[in-house]
């Protein structure tokens, strides 16, 4: 007997045609690989006409089974489909897990969950059919909750769940930027490996390289521009990575920065350069190393 059509006739068992297996197997073959198929029907019409010249017709009980056969394939094709929700039985037993804890099944509890860094109850909310991509008042999505929290792990779990690494908040931030702000190098790094953009952009300009030079994570700036981080993206109001780390007098920062060839004298909005925020401020070492990098490009 033929597994895959005994399988096919499910509730049908005794209309198997073992007729026609035993005495045309290559045709019954057929019949099972062109099972659910828009070409099968046509193969059951040309199987059903007697009369063609170059062909006798089957006998008559091997026509009847084909005949029977065909019915069946019709009625199995056209009946409803009954789909019992397979995962409705897997979603409650951690939907009962979290109740028993005394957690309601609420995005408000589900971004608590991922602010406290608790991992396991997370991953019950998500097994019990909550969007990893659910959106808070803020429109901050689990996973920027957790890159601004610096949760390694929490945030491996919601990428794992399917997170949207690209998503984007109402001022246009992503992970990556509340990572990069908060210098979590962990994250930045596994965000950075898992696709996200180095060079997004809010709705203000603002990239997370611009980010993490202002605030002087060094490691994180370096990480950023091997990912392809640009350094000369600026903001809306002309101001770039370089701008920001001069004024907070962040000496790493300005040196991966020039060494990524990061330009000296774009203007901001103020008409302020990096040199002239040097010249102005209060760090005299940076202004000797933009000194020193000018006269290296001048000759």
């Amino acid at each position: 007997m033929n597994e895959t059509l005994a399988q096919y006739l499910k509730g049908f068992e005794h209309k198997y045609p073992h007729q026609l297996e035993a005495r045309y197997l290559r045709v019954l073959d057929k019949i099972v690989r062109l099972w659910g198929t828009p070409n099968l029907e046509a193969y059951f019409s040309d199987l059903l006409i007697a009369d063609r010249n170059d062909r006798q017709g089957f006998p008559g009980e091997v026509a009847s089974e084909i005949f029977d056969l065909s019915q069946v394939y019709e009625t199995i094709m056209n009946r409803p489909r009954v789909e019992s929700d397979i995962w409705s039985v897997e979603r409650s037993v951690p939907k009962q897990e979290l109740e028993s804890r005394g957690i309601k099944f609420v995005k408000h509890a589900l971004f608590k969950s991922v602010e406290s860094g608790n991992a396991e109850q997370v991953q019950l909310f998500l097994k019990a059919g909550m969007s990893v991509d659910s959106r808070d008042s803020r429109d901050w999505t689990p996973l920027m909750v957790a890159a601004f929290n610096g949760n390694e792990e929490v945030a491996a779990l919601l990428i794992k769940y399917g997170a949207d690494i690209r998503a984007q908040d109402m001022g246009g931030y992503s992970p990556l930027h509340w990572a990069a702000f908060n210098g979590y190098e962990k994250v930045v790094r596994m965000l950075l490996r898992r696709g996200a953009e180095p060079n997004i952009k809010s709705k203000y300009g603002l990239t997370p390289l611009l980010q993490a030079a202002a605030r002087g994570y060094v490691k994180v700036v370096a990480q950023l521009l091997e990912a392809g981080a640009q350094p000369n993206i600026a903001t809306n109001d002309g101001g770039t990575p370089l701008h920001k780390a001069v004024a907070n007098g962040h000496k790493e920062v300005v040196l991966l920065l020039v060494k990524a060839k990061a330009a000296l004298d774009p203007r901001n909005r103020e008409g302020e350069t990096p040199f002239s925020i040097a010249e102005k401020g209060k760090h005299p070492a940076i202004l000797k190393l933009l000194k020193s990098v000018r006269a290296a490009q001048f000759g």
